[in-house]
């Protein structure tokens, strides 16, 4: 029904009443994800840092250095997301 599809359209200029009742969900992760973007932000820096032409450079080292120190987890070793 055109009431239905009222719910789903984000995209309209004028929201309907209950649209804008209950029907608007932030997503509770947001700012986890912003932090996320951050640290991801920092490890690119990384990788255009000098430090990349030592021969004993780890992508993974850094990485696990850059979550114990400003990550909200701290890092799990035998993991290397970075490399996906």
């Amino acid at each position: 029904s055109p009431t239905v599809l009222t719910l789903f359209d984000i995209s309209s200029t004028s929201p309907s009443l209950s649209w804008q009742i209950g029907n608007h969900h932030q997503d509770p992760c947001h700012t986890i994800d912003t932090h996320s973007q951050i640290l991801l932000a920092a490890m690119d820096q990384i990788y255009h840092s000098p430090s990349v032409l030592d021969s004993s450079f780890s992508s993974t080292s850094s990485l696990a250095q850059l979550h114990n120190t400003k990550g909200l987890i701290p890092y799990v070793p035998g993991t290397s997301f970075q490399t996906q």
